[in-house]
């Protein structure tokens, strides 16, 4: 029996789709973003929605756009990524990628890479959402051809979905029934592949410097920034954000 409830992280790169996803999904009806400049690692959790008698749980969350190199900060970036961290401290119960076809960028590859590989280290299944497939006769049309495509770049998903979250304008009145049968496609997917109970990223101060660190020096070697963690002063900054005392942080640091 499922335990409740179902968290639901809901990462890829800006406009691709998620946060229409996150809005038909919940109800919700949170601005959506088809800026690529936005604050990598930037997300917000939406209000619960049922499933079966479970609270199911979305954060979304930016994830990695090639823009961002150039326009966001390192303080910016880090202080996003230790709040998702912070957010993901009960953990996950499934990772839902998403991305806009018609093709694999490399930020597909690099969003599956660091949220599957490196932050969760492949304790948590993931299904991709590929958005965009109104055009598509059937939609899953595009999803089956290119499926040497995912294998050619290392992506492996429990389940790769062809949806349509398309909003507004004249052909709406397609766009709604097209919508209501995706939505299903992701809670039935949600349904199937979520754990029992999340799985969580870490436990302790200890453990989330680790996961940190990993996660933010796999980030900058990628995007080829020299942001590293490596000194005292920067844990030290890491655990007072946590709420530690300036004294408690430093003993921490110094263990670490």
């Amino acid at each position: 029996m499922q335990e409740s409830p179902i968290r639901v992280l809901v990462f890829g790169s800006t406009g691709t789709g998620k946060t229409s996803l996150c809005n038909t999904l919940t109800g919700e009806h949170q601005r959506v973003s088809n800026s690529a400049n936005g604050v990598t690692f930037q997300s917000s959790t939406f209000a619960p929605f049922k499933y079966k008698g479970s609270d199911v749980i979305v954060v979304d969350t930016i994830g990695l756009n090639e823009s961002d190199k150039g326009t966001v900060s390192s303080g910016d970036a880090i202080t996003a990524l230790i709040n998702l961290l912070k957010e993901s401290k009960k953990g996950y119960n499934l990772l839902i990628q998403v991305m806009r076809m018609p093709r694999i960028t490399k930020d597909v590859v690099n969003n599956y890479k660091f949220f599957y590989d490196v932050v969760s280290q492949r304790k948590i299944p993931i299904v991709l959402v590929v958005t965009g497939c109104e055009n598509e006769e059937p939609m899953s049309k595009w999803v089956v051809e290119n499926k040497a495509a995912f294998s050619t770049n290392e992506l492996e998903y429990s389940e790769i979905l062809a949806t349509c979250f398309a909003v507004g304008g004249r052909f709406e009145s397609i766009f709604s029934g097209l919508r209501n049968e995706s939505k299903e496609l992701v809670i039935d997917a949600i349904g199937k592949f979520s754990t029992l109970s999340p799985v969580t990223l870490y436990k302790d101060e200890f453990q989330f410097i680790r996961v940190l660190k990993r996660s933010w020096n796999w980030f900058c070697d990628t995007a080829k920034l020299n942001w590293h963690i490596n000194i005292l002063k920067d844990i030290m900054k890491i655990l007072m954000s946590m709420g530690m005392s300036e004294p408690e942080a430093r003993k921490k640091a110094d263990e670490l």
